[in-house]
């Protein structure tokens, strides 16, 4: 999907929500852990991030962490972002907007990272 060591330079804006169907029309993410890695380190002028359901819950999202400082807002959702990934969120200072969807409520000590 995003293609590793290509650089798309101009992209400030990536939404992207949803899943697709499988053979069983089972709705399946569309992103895995490696192609987030793929996706970050391929825009660097990055300034809103919002992947809702599109993670394979087995993610590892800690390649947010690096997301571009100009990465100011950041809407995440879905089976990747439980307990752990509020734990790589509240490390994102640069976050001026959050948007959680999650089952995991995300803990006091987020909230007070983000509100610096």
């Amino acid at each position: 999907m995003f293609p590793a060591g290509r650089q798309l330079s101009q992209l400030t804006n990536i939404y992207m929500q949803g899943m697709h169907q499988d053979a069983d029309f089972m709705d399946k993410p569309c992103m895995s852990g490696a192609e987030l890695a793929n996706l970050v380190s391929c825009c660097p002028a990055l300034h809103k991030l919002q992947i809702c359901n599109a993670l394979e819950g087995s993610a590892d999202v800690s390649t947010l962490l690096q997301l571009p400082p100009c990465c100011t807002s950041l809407m995440v959702g879905g089976p990747a972002f439980g307990d752990a990934a509020a734990g790589v969120v509240c490390q994102l200072s640069q976050l001026h907007d959050l948007t959680w969807y999650s089952q995991s409520t995300l803990p006091s000590e987020v909230w007070r990272n983000l509100l610096h």
